[in-house]
């Protein structure tokens, strides 16, 4: 399902307020279709991520001045700068959340997820993996801001 956004009045607020609603017309997140019926078992929200797996030797680690086997936090112009040093890589969807919609979807369970990535190349692989293994992800891609996260 696509999620779209539009126009309503908010009488609380007394103003108007752009809501998402998926392309059935149900609000964006809700865990109930218009029968009524829950839609999903479990609904996860987390940080998605693409994880890029290259194979490098450990003197190019040392070159970029990373730690082997550890987590190293970059900023997003340093992350284009290690990723442009690099040969050629994997790119999948990643996150703890993710991962763990994916696992209750493999099992049959209906799972749906709730994360942001942006509308850039990461962003659509993020999509694509997801939703292939059979997890609802209908939050709208951003069109500006941060680039898709990666690890």
């Amino acid at each position: 399902m696509t999620a779209v956004e539009h126009l309503a009045f908010d009488a609380h607020k007394g103003s108007h307020v752009t809501e998402t609603k998926l392309n059935d017309g149900t609000p964006y997140g809700s865990a109930h279709g218009d029968d009524g019926a829950i839609r999903f078992d479990v609904v996860g929200i987390g940080n998605a991520l693409v994880d890029v797996l290259v194979n490098e030797s450990d003197e190019k680690v040392d070159q970029l001045g990373m730690i082997k086997g550890a987590m190293n936090l970059v900023d997003e112009a340093r992350s284009d700068e290690i990723y442009a040093a690099v040969g050629p890589g994997v790119e999948i969807s990643g996150g703890s959340v993710s991962n763990s919609m994916v696992g209750i979807a493999n099992f049959g369970g209906r799972a749906a997820y709730m994360g942001k990535v942006r509308n850039d190349q990461l962003g659509k692989i993020f999509r694509h993996d997801i939703s292939a293994n059979g997890v609802d992800f209908s939050t709208p891609a951003a069109e500006g801001g941060p680039s898709t996260g990666c690890c």
